[in-house]
């Protein structure tokens, strides 16, 4: 059966009380009304844990959530100290055929003993965006969980879930889902947690449905699709294996719908083995990186090297190769090679996507470590003219700075209950990296953008700390 067409826009993620963040609400720019097909960038600065990361955490759990996966069990730390739940919303524009709406999703979390954590509620909302006049936002689904006596889960709007009561099997459906979002593996003792309104058992039941849940039904759909096919998450964490541990490389490959989502690990210091039918689009994803690699660093591409076929450990057939670096005519090991080449050759395939496809939307944790700053932000300004998806990044280089448009960046604050601000709030006509160095230091925006820090407070602790050190027995 065809798949119906869609198309699935970020436009705003509201976060509350995840790690230092109390409130912090960070909003997309496409730059053109509705979904034109013009795409979008988003760069977040600012200091040292003031939250940069937390809205790459916020895209992470939004990941998990909508393709039904297993939620980090380290979001059970992530909820912010002396509260008991965190929420995030997403807001959304989707257009399904010739109409579009604006779709909302909220899920919260909250803390259930010292491990746990459970999925405490979701909302799944929307408003036509069609017309000449905007509807009301209204309740297409929502989940709340049972309270700790044993009551039970409150299911939303109550005449959508009553039509389930006499169907059996989707009422096992969903109580199973039920139960997915409060699970705790004691084997591995930690939380298993997933969403219950994008779990594989409640999709089983709303797809039998008619009538109005069957309208939920499609918008579950589409929110499904993009976090399965168009959503790329690069953690930073992801890219600390090529540091601490050179052996391991994640490349992300276009797959057909049935492989994607998938990221690939290619070990560069040895032979790699992949089954057949995945050869092809990873011979692929090398030509591909290739011509964008010749453009970023002229003078080094990359060879495939001893291909041959092989078995794979169950019998089935398999391709067996290596991975070098060509430069000047010489061979290199990728191995051997800088870690700054191998994450532009790591996020190659992702960031392709995102500039030639209007669905994408790829966030990038840190996009420019490892990264020479000269050529960050001539990659950027190829990205603010002519892409067609959404780039969301974090970074602390000031480069971009000077060639992003300021409706495309974003900065942390001081203040946790008000955490990012867009930089559009600079009115001034001066450079946006100048205005930006200025604000940190003399201050005059409506927060504070830095904790002040004194070079002579520094200098006196590293001193005090060397004598810590020689005080020693």
């Amino acid at each position: 059966m065809e798949r119906e067409k869609w198309t699935v826009r970020l436009t705003q993620v509201a976060i509350r009380n995840i790690k230092n963040t109390a409130y912090g609400r960070l909003a997309l720019t496409t730059g053109a009304p509705r979904c034109s097909g013009k795409g979008s960038i988003l760069g977040i600065y600012g200091q040292n844990g003031s939250g940069k990361t937390v809205a790459v955490d916020a895209m992470v759990l939004l990941k998990a959530l909508l393709t039904g996966g297993v939620i980090c069990p380290a979001f059970g730390r992530y909820i912010r100290r002396g509260t008991e739940q965190a929420e995030v919303t997403y807001g959304f524009r989707v257009k399904l055929g010739t109409e579009e709406f604006y779709v909302e999703y909220q899920a919260g979390l909250a803390r259930a003993g010292e491990q746990h954590f459970v999925l405490c509620h979701e909302k799944l909302s929307k408003r036509s965006l069609s017309g000449e006049e905007k509807s009301r936002m209204c309740t297409l689904l929502a989940y709340e969980r049972s309270d700790s006596r044993g009551g039970k889960a409150v299911l939303r709007p109550r005449r959508l879930f009553s039509s389930f009561e006499k169907k059996t099997e989707a009422m096992a459906s969903l109580e199973i889902a039920r139960r997915l979002t409060e699970h705790f593996d004691r084997e591995e003792g930690e939380p298993r947690i997933r969403s219950f309104l994008f779990s594989a058992d409640a999709a089983r039941a709303f797809g039998r449905a008619r009538g109005e849940a069957a309208q939920a039904a499609r918008f579950l759909s589409c929110l499904a699709g993009f976090g399965r096919y168009d959503l790329t998450v690069v953690e930073n964490a992801r890219y600390g294996l090529l540091s601490l541990n050179p052996d391991m490389l994640p490349v992300n490959m276009k797959l057909p719908e049935e492989m994607r989502g998938q990221a690939i690990v290619i070990k560069p210091g040895e032979a790699n083995l992949v089954p057949r039918q995945l050869y092809p689009f990873f011979e692929m994803t090398v030509r591909q990186i290739n011509l964008v690699l010749a453009s970023l660093v002229p003078g080094v591409r990359l060879e495939l090297w001893n291909v041959f076929d092989r078995l794979l450990a169950r019998g089935g057939e398999g391709v067996q190769f290596e991975l070098a670096t060509r430069r000047d005519g010489e061979r290199i090991p990728l191995l051997y090679e800088s870690a700054g080449i191998k994450k532009i050759i790591s996020i190659c395939s992702s960031l392709v996507d995102c500039y030639n496809r209007e669905e994408s939307c790829v966030v990038v944790d840190e996009l420019d470590s490892g990264i020479y700053e000269y050529l960050l932000g001539e990659y950027l300004e190829a990205m603010q003219e002519r892409a067609r998806g959404q780039l969301i990044f974090t970074s602390h280089n000031l480069r971009p700075l000077e060639v992003l448009s300021r409706e495309y960046l974003a900065f942390t604050t001081a203040n946790p209950e008000n955490r990012y601000l867009k930089a559009s709030c600079m009115k001034d006509g001066y450079n946006t990296r100048l205005s930006y160095l200025r604000a940190l230091r003399l201050g005059g925006l409506r927060e504070n953008l830095y904790q002040s820090t004194n070079p002579y407070e520094i200098e006196l602790a590293l001193k005090e700390a060397g004598r810590m050190e020689s005080d020693e027995p």
